[in-house]
C-alpha cells in the first residue's frame, strides 16, 4: 500500500512539474457606447449561425449573419473569434440568437489565428434584446449590401489545446497504471 502512495505522489509531482498556463479575465469597467463605437473596428447586429472550436488555436469561431451595421461592415456575414468562456474573457454565443456586437482587431492574437476580429466580455457586446440603450445612442445603422457566404470557411474543428491536455492526462494515467501493475506483480513474485 505504501508503494501505491509513493506512486501517486510521484505522479502528482510530475503533473505539478509541467503545469499548464492559466489565464483569468479582469475587466476594469464597461466602456461607454461612444468609447466602444470609437475604438471598435466593427459594430453590428447579427444572428449567430454557427459556433465552433478553433481548429488550431485556443478559443471559438462565431459565424454571424449581419443584420445591421454601424461601423466597419458592409458584408452579409462575418466570422469573429472569442474565448471559450468561463473566466478567459470569451463571450458565450448561442446559435439562433441575435446580438449587438462590438468587435476589435485581434491584436496579439488573443484568440484564434489573428485573421478575424475578436470580441470579449469586456466589450459592450450583448444580446440585441437587451441593447435598447445602445441602439438609441448608436444612431442610424446601414444594411449590408455585399452578399457573401462564409460557411465554406467555417468548418468543424477541435481545440488542439484541449486535445493535447487530454492526451497527456491519459498518457500519464497509462504510465501510472503500468507502474502499479509492475510493482504489484514484482511484490507477488518476491512473496
Amino acid at each position: 500500500m505504501r508503494k501505491i502512495a509513493v506512486a501517486i505522489v510521484l505522479y502528482s509531482l510530475f503533473i505539478l512539474a509541467f503545469p499548464l498556463t492559466g489565464y483569468a479575465c479582469k475587466c476594469a469597467y464597461p466602456p461607454t457606447v461612444q468609447q466602444e463605437l470609437q475604438t471598435s473596428k466593427a459594430v453590428f447586429t447579427g444572428k449567430v449561425i454557427g459556433v465552433k472550436d478553433h481548429e488550431k488555436q485556443y478559443g471559438k469561431k462565431i459565424l454571424f449573419a449581419v443584420i445591421k451595421s454601424w461601423k466597419g461592415l458592409n458584408e452579409s456575414q462575418v466570422i469573429l473569434d472569442t474565448g471559450q468562456g468561463g473566466g478567459d474573457c470569451g463571450f458565450t454565443f448561442h446559435e439562433g440568437t441575435e446580438y449587438l456586437v462590438y468587435a476589435s482587431e485581434n491584436v496579439g492574437r488573443i484568440y484564434g489565428d489573428g485573421s478575424s476580429m475578436v470580441t470579449t466580455i469586456c466589450d459592450r457586446t450583448k444580446e440585441a434584446a437587451s441593447a435598447g440603450e445602445d441602439f438609441k445612442l448608436l444612431g442610424e445603422p446601414t444594411v449590408p449590401e455585399k452578399k457573401i457566404d462564409l460557411s465554406k470557411n467555417f468548418k468543424d474543428g477541435r481545440n488542439s489545446f484541449s486535445t493535447a491536455a487530454l492526451s497527456l492526462s491519459v498518457l500519464g494515467l497509462g504510465f501510472l497504471g503500468a507502474f502499479l501493475a509492475w510493482k504489484i506483480n514484482k511484490t507477488k513474485r518476491t512473496e
